[in-house]
C-alpha cells in the first residue's frame, strides 16, 4: 500500500452484505460466498470501514496508540484476505460488485477499460446505435480503430466478413460477430488471431450447412449468397446488444482467449429461451489462418503401418478405443 497504506480509502467488497452480530462476529454475505469474521477488533473495524474514510482516519477514531496499531493490523489482515478492497471511483456500486464477484480487481478494471476502445461495424443495414450505447454503458470507449472490433450483421456469411477477417489477422486484433436479428440470435465467436479459429474456419462449416442456398447461388451465379426477409423484435435486438457489450467488457478487462465466447458461438432463441453454445474448431488447412496445402501434403504422404494396442470388442472386429470414447473425442464437431 502506498504511503504505508494510511491514505488509502477502503471498502468491503461491494458484492458483500456486511452484518455485525453482537460485538465480535461479522458476517460477509455474497451471492456465492459467505464468510464469518470473529473477534472484537474485526467487529470494531467493520463498523468503521465505509468507503469514505482513509486508513489513517479510521485509526484516528481512537487516541490510544495501542488500539490504533490493532486497528491497522486488522485492516491489513482483512485486505490480505481479500475481504476489503480500494474504493471504486469511476464504476457504479452495482458494477463494482459485479466485477469483484467474478474475481476481477476493480482498480485494474477501471484502468484497463479507460485505456482501450471498441470499434463497431454494421453490415446488412443493421443499426449500430443500440450496441454503441450499450458499450458506453459498460464503461467502454467507442472509436475507430479500436483494440477490438464488434461486427453487427444479419448473416455470418456476408462477403464483407472476409475483408474484416483478413484485416484482423494482419493487425492481430480480436473481433466478435453479433447477429441481433432473425429467429435465432447469435453472439460470438470472439476471433483471436494466432489463438484459435478465424472467420473462414467458421464460414466453411456454415456453408456446408446451407446446401439449398449454395445450389440457388450457383444457379443464379451469385456465389455471395442472398439475404432472407428481415426478422427482428426490439427486445431480441436489445438483448443481443447488451450481451455482446458485456462480453466485450469482460474480454477487454481480461484476455480474449479466456472468455467463454473464445472459439465459441452462443445462440439464443428469444421465443423458446433455448440457448446453445457451439464450439468453433480451427481448421489447420484454412486458407486464411492455416496452411492451405496441408491436405495435399497429407494425401501424398506414404501410408505407414504401426502396431497399436486394441481394446476388447463385443461387436465383432477390433478397435483402438470404444465407440463412446470416439464420440467424446469428436463430439464438439457435432
Amino acid at each position: 500500500m502506498g504511503d504505508n497504506g494510511l491514505t488509502e480509502v477502503l471498502q468491503f467488497r461491494p458484492d458483500f452484505r456486511v452484518e455485525t452480530i453482537g460485538t465480535d462476529v461479522v458476517f460477509l454475505i455474497g451471492e456465492n460466498d459467505r464468510f464469518v469474521l470473529s473477534g472484537r477488533h474485526s467487529a470494531t473495524v467493520a463498523g468503521l470501514i465505509d468507503g469514505q474514510r482513509s486508513v489513517r482516519e479510521i485509526m484516528n477514531t481512537t487516541p490510544d496508540p495501542l488500539q490504533q496499531s490493532e486497528i491497522l493490523y486488522t485492516i491489513r489482515r482483512l485486505k490480505t484476505g481479500g475481504y476489503i478492497v480500494p474504493t471504486a471511483r469511476d464504476i457504479s456500486v452495482a458494477g463494482a460488485a459485479f466485477w469483484q464477484g467474478i474475481g476481477f480487481d476493480i482498480q485494474n478494471v477501471e484502468k484497463r477499460l479507460s485505456s482501450v476502445s471498441v470499434s463497431v461495424h454494421s453490415l446488412g443495414g443493421i443499426s449500430s446505435a443500440a450496441l454503441i450505447e450499450s458499450l458506453k454503458r459498460a464503461g467502454l470507449n467507442v472509436s475507430d480503430p479500436g483494440d477490438m472490433v464488434m461486427v453487427l450483421t444479419d448473416d455470418y456469411l456476408r462477403p464483407e466478413c472476409a475483408r474484416i477477417n483478413a484485416a484482423a489477422l494482419e493487425n492481430h486484433r480480436p473481433w466478435c460477430m453479433v447477429k441481433p436479428v432473425g429467429m435465432t440470435l447469435y453472439i460470438g465467436p470472439v476471433f483471436t488471431p494466432t489463438a484459435g479459429p478465424c472467420w473462414e474456419c467458421l464460414a466453411h462449416r456454415l456453408r456446408s450447412n446451407r446446401p439449398v442456398e449454395r445450389f440457388v447461388g450457383v444457379y443464379r451465379k451469385n456465389e455471395a449468397g442472398f439475404g432472407l426477409p428481415p426478422i427482428s423484435t426490439p427486445s431480441g435486438y436489445a438483448a443481443a446488444c447488451e450481451l455482446a457489450s458485456n462480453a466485450a467488457a469482460l474480454i477487454l478487462a481480461g484476455r480474449p482467449e479466456n472468455h467463454p465466447l473464445h472459439a465459441s458461438l452462443f445462440s439464443l432463441n428469444p421465443t423458446t429461451f433455448e440457448s446453445t453454445r457451439h464450439t468453433v474448431v480451427r481448421r489447420p488447412q484454412c486458407p486464411a489462418c492455416g496452411d492451405p496445402h496441408l491436405m495435399t501434403a497429407q494425401g501424398e504422404r506414404p501410408i505407414t503401418l504401426e502396431p497399436v494396442d486394441k481394446c476388447a470388442g463385443s461387436e465383432g472386429g477390433y478397435r483402438i478405443q470404444t465407440p463412446w470414447q470416439t464420440f467424446e473425442t469428436y463430439a464438439h464437431h457435432i
